[in-house]
C-alpha cells in the first residue's frame, strides 16, 4: 500500500493534480482498488485486454473525482463509466491518459506495476 500511495502522491505533486493532501492514503488506495477492480471485472466480462497504465491512469482520473466533488459522485460516476465501458468501450481519453501518466516496458495487462515513475 505505501508504494502505491507514495506514486500517486509524487504524481500529484510533480503535475499538480490529484491526489493532493486533501485525500488521505487510504482514500488514495481505497480508490485505486475500488477503480481498477471494477475495470478489471468488466474487461474480464467484455473478455478485453486492458493495459496495467490504462487501469493506473483510471485510478488517478477516479482520485481527482473524489478529491473534488466527494464520495457520493465519485461512487455514482464509477458506476456510470463502468457501465458505459460494457456498452462502448474503453473511453480513448482513459487510454491517452493512463499513457501521460504511466509506461511500463514489457507491459502485461494484469501485473501490477507499483513504484515506477511516470514518463514524461
Amino acid at each position: 500500500m505505501h508504494e502505491l500511495v507514495a506514486e500517486y502522491r509524487s504524481i500529484g505533486e510533480e503535475r499538480k493534480v490529484p491526489p493532493s493532501s486533501r485525500l488521505s492514503d487510504e482514500q488514495i488506495y481505497e480508490t485505486f482498488v475500488l477503480s481498477t477492480a471494477a475495470f478489471r471485472q468488466a474487461a474480464h466480462i467484455k473478455q478485453e485486454r486492458v493495459s496495467e497504465a490504462t487501469y493506473k491512469g483510471i485510478a488517478l482520473k477516479f482520485m481527482g473525482v473524489l478529491e473534488f466533488f466527494g464520495e457520493a459522485y465519485f461512487v455514482d460516476h464509477l458506476k456510470y463509466e463502468v457501465e458505459r465501458f460494457h456498452k462502448e468501450g474503453m473511453r480513448d481519453d482513459y487510454v491517452k491518459f493512463g499513457r501521460q501518466y504511466f509506461s511500463f516496458d514489457n507491459e502485461r495487462p494484469t501485473e501490477p506495476h507499483f513504484g515506477v515513475s511516470p514518463s514524461n
